[in-house]
């Protein structure tokens, strides 16, 4: 709290002090995600307000946020932030990944998907473009489980790293789609997602090698009450 109300925060104001207290309210912010914190870096926000990459981190402080707290305004903020941000900075797919995700937290799912599309056709290459697709599918609801593991596994299997960048909500996911594809009994998107989360070493993975033995063996479904 001292540090947050000290002036020595912003003086004197240099070059080499700007940087530093940039990269310092981006930490701090991300690492609190408190008012103070973020009333902290609007401040310097206001003294330099040129400073797109921290604009952008901010906008991502305030979807965290937001969405921990179901905090519509927040969340709000937060787009307002990162929409400055790509006005600077148009051509980076990571500002419009965060906009993705600000507007799937609002449920805006039309929007966030407009903002994929518009990616993707300039490169359908861009991998991280199908991580985030399958992202906001499962947000919107399990009738698009299959597209969206369809998405999530062309990325990992290209870029296997991002299966780890935000891991504990991903297995949660896909946890999702092992009872899905169970009970609808889609086989092959069964033994996709389970491998997933074994090859993730999650805490499940034994039991899950215990119903691919049993399918692959008896080529039949076994039979499992989930938790």
């Amino acid at each position: 709290t001292t540090l947050l109300n000290s002036k020595s925060v912003f003086e004197p104001f240099t070059i080499a002090q700007n940087m530093v207290r940039s990269d310092f309210l981006i930490l701090d912010s991300k690492k609190r995600s408190s008012g103070e914190a973020l009333e902290l870096a609007e401040k310097y926000l206001e003294k330099v307000p040129n400073d797109f990459r921290f604009m952008a981190s901010l906008g991502g402080s305030y979807t965290k946020s937001g969405k921990m707290g179901d905090d519509d305004a927040l969340l709000r903020k937060g787009e307002e932030h990162i929409r400055k941000a790509i006005v600077f900075a148009p051509n980076r797919p990571d500002f419009q990944y965060s906009l993705v995700l600000s507007l799937a937290y609002q449920k805006r799912f039309k929007e966030a998907f407009d903002v994929l599309d518009k990616l993707m056709s300039k490169d359908s290459l861009l991998l991280d473009s199908y991580y985030y697709y399958a992202f906001v599918l499962v947000l919107e609801g399990e009738t698009n489980y299959a597209q969206a593991l369809d998405y999530f596994e062309k990325s990992f299997n290209m870029k296997p790293y991002l299966y780890f960048d935000d891991k504990q909500e991903i297995e949660n996911m896909y946890t999702n789609f092992v009872k899905y594809f169970y009970n609808t009994k889609d086989r092959d998107r069964f033994v996709s997602a389970s491998e997933r989360l074994i090859a993730g070493n999650h805490s499940g993975s034994e039991s899950l090698r215990q119903m691919l033995k049993f399918i692959k063996e008896k080529n039949t479904w076994p039979k499992v009450q989930f938790k």
